[in-house]
């Protein structure tokens, strides 16, 4: 365990020393960042499961809930996508 976490941390600093830190569009609004984080976190109990559990052990299993779940994930997904960008013109 303790090999993964230092891999999780350690892999994302070794790429950004070695070919500089991408720019990134996170917000420094802590509000938003603790709506989002709850959100997930109720997505998350609400199916039973994450995107990635579900997405990768769930359709490797050719489980029917895992599948449902991950069509139901990357269609919220695009729909969120495609208001926000061409409904709302927010991103």
């Amino acid at each position: 365990k303790a090999f993964f976490i230092a891999g999780l941390i350690l892999a994302p600093l070794g790429y950004g020393l070695a070919f500089g830190f991408p720019a990134t569009n996170l917000t420094s609004n802590p509000a938003l960042l603790i709506a989002a984080g709850v959100l997930v976190g109720v997505g998350t109990r609400m199916a039973n499961g994450c995107t990635s559990g579900h997405g990768v052990c769930g359709i490797s299993r050719f489980s029917v809930r895992g599948i449902t779940a991950t069509i139901a994930y990357l269609l919220a997904g695009f729909i969120a996508m495609y208001v926000g960008r061409h409904m709302l013109g927010v991103w």
